[in-house]
């Protein structure tokens, strides 16, 4: 799924009334932002390993990088994902 440029505002957006929304970035094939009814949100890849689609959770969005708790911003999840992109296949999507 090709998105649009995620930006800063993504962080603003408001949850679904139901179930969850993915937003997908247009910078990196796979890379989102998953947001919950309950506002829950999760930057995440999809990816491909051993012939398996994978979908690797990164982080929660945050204002700062703190790699124990996993809380990226916007700008170190996407650096994140093309890490990891980098060590695995991809997915047509």
């Amino acid at each position: 799924m090709q998105g649009k440029e995620l930006t800063a505002t993504i962080l603003n957006v408001k949850p679904p009334k139901k179930g969850t929304v993915e937003h997908f970035d247009s910078r990196i094939a796979g890379f989102g932002v998953r947001v919950t009814e309950r506002d829950s949100r999760a930057w995440f890849l999809l990816g491909r390993l051993n012939n398996k689609n994978l979908r690797l959770t990164i982080g929660r969005p945050g204002s700062k990088t703190v790699e124990v708790a996993k809380i990226y911003s916007l700008k170190d999840a996407r650096s994140r994902a093309a890490e990891l992109k980098g060590m695995l296949g991809t997915v047509d999507i």
